[in-house]
């Protein structure tokens, strides 16, 4: 005998409780990492905060890849078999009822609880570019968490760690700023996420299964390519100064890695 669905309140309390252990959990580490290395300031942010928002974000990719993996023949409530394939997966529902795995809903508890913890006073300092970048993805992740659409939670999942993998390599390049080589790859990086991240907007967009999403695909896409804009546009400044301070280091005699 199966066991009923649970009630939306009963969700809901899960999904509160998530987050806001999410946000204690992530509060602990940071105040650890300040000890360790420092309110040193490089690429606009802390040092310590690089070294926290490179772990949140492999925690993040591994949480999708492993969702992605549970996703080929697994078995639904109604006793069928779903499709396999990543684009099958783009499409399907999540339904937080019955058949969302725990590392689809650990992956939105613990990327919102990131976003919140950093938006909580005396955290750190945000510029007015990120207080819209974190506002921006906290309501894409809620939405999706809340089942506000009845489908794209899976594609609003893929797109964020997309995403995140960019900010990941331009966080490790602020983590070893004296590596030429990993100045490079946080750009390549970044450019091929930010690319993706735009084909995977344009097969929401276009692809029937979203078609009655409506007007909320169009605003998702305008959004979607204003925030790939300016990620790139940073990436582009921050990898300039990085390769204007090695330059400096070797026409003065001192390389500093490779």
């Amino acid at each position: 005998m199966s066991n009923p669905a649970p009630q939306t309140w009963q969700v809901l309390g899960l999904d509160a409780l998530g987050v806001v252990g999410s946000v204690l959990l992530l509060l602990r580490i940071s105040n650890k990492a300040k000890g360790v290395w420092g309110e040193k300031i490089t690429g606009g942010s802390p040092a310590w905060s690089w070294r926290v928002a490179a772990g949140t974000q492999t925690v993040l990719g591994l949480l999708t890849l492993r969702t992605a993996q549970q996703f080929h023949g697994a078995e639904w409530s109604d006793g069928t078999k779903n499709a396999s394939g990543a684009v099958d997966w783009l499409r399907t529902k999540w339904d937080i009822y019955g058949t969302a795995h725990a590392h689809e809903r650990l992956f939105h508890w613990f990327f919102l609880g990131y976003l919140v913890k950093d938006c909580l006073p005396g955290v750190c300092e945000m510029q007015a570019a990120m207080w819209l970048h974190h506002g921006l993805c906290g309501t894409l992740i809620a939405l999706s968490l809340l089942q506000v659409l009845d489908v794209g939670h899976n594609a609003c999942q893929a797109g964020a760690t997309l995403l995140e993998m960019g900010s990941l390599a331009l966080a490790l390049a602020q983590c070893f700023p004296e590596s030429i080589l990993m100045n490079h790859a946080s750009m390549v990086v970044m450019t091929a996420s930010n690319a993706l991240a735009l084909w995977l907007t344009y097969f929401f967009v276009e692809d029937p299964a979203f078609a009655n999403i409506g007007v909320i695909q169009f605003v998702y896409a305008v959004a979607i390519a204003a925030l790939v804009c300016a990620r790139q546009a940073a990436s582009f400044q921050n990898y300039k100064a990085n390769a204007a301070v090695h330059a400096e280091d070797y026409s003065g005699g001192k390389p500093k890695g490779a």
